[in-house]
């Protein structure tokens, strides 16, 4: 049984994210009405599941995050949004050494 849902789950992976969190979300809940208790190793493959869907929302947030920091600083500094942040820091980086005398 956990072998099919590791291949179900790395089918629904390889078909994008979209896919992967709809299977994520119908087999969870189908393990909420259908969880057998005594199947310890479902139990706690569900258990990391989860566990692996909290970690995919902090790092979307993380990454919005970021996203929205660079969006900010580029605004702050002048520049249009499409502009590379590689080129935002060497502008930077080469006033900063300019002014220091370096």
């Amino acid at each position: 049984m956990l072998k099919n849902l590791a291949e179900n789950a790395l089918k629904n992976f390889e078909n994008g994210y979209d896919s992967f969190m709809r299977w994520v979300d119908e087999t969870v809940e189908d393990a909420e009405v259908h969880e057998d208790p005594t199947d310890a190793d479902l139990a706690m493959a569900f258990r990391e599941l989860g566990a692996l869907r909290r970690q995919n929302a902090a790092l979307k947030d993380t990454i919005e995050a970021q996203r929205q920091w660079t969006a900010t600083a580029k605004e702050q500094a002048g520049y249009d949004q499409n502009v590379s942040f590689d080129t935002v820091f060497d502008d930077l980086l080469s006033f900063y050494k300019n002014e220091a005398g370096l």
